[in-house]
């Protein structure tokens, strides 16, 4: 399970980045409320591959690298 979280990427990001970031998540990932999301942050439930990319992709949008963004 912690190899799926994002915490690690959510605290690289920069504070003013972590609302349009969380928007973003939610969108991609079809998510209606902020406790399903932060159980996402912390990887309940694993997410699929594809998600997995999705994710990754919007931290890298906003400057955080690949390599800092999965983990605790």
């Amino acid at each position: 399970m912690e190899k799926y979280q994002f915490k690690k990427g959510w605290k690289n990001l920069r504070y003013d980045d972590r609302k349009a970031v969380m928007s973003e998540i939610m969108e991609v990932l079809h998510i209606k409320s902020l406790v399903s999301f932060h159980r996402r942050k912390r990887g309940i439930p694993s997410p699929r591959m594809d998600e997995v990319d999705k994710i990754e992709a919007v931290f890298v949008k906003y400057g955080v690298p690949k390599t800092k963004i999965r983990g605790t």
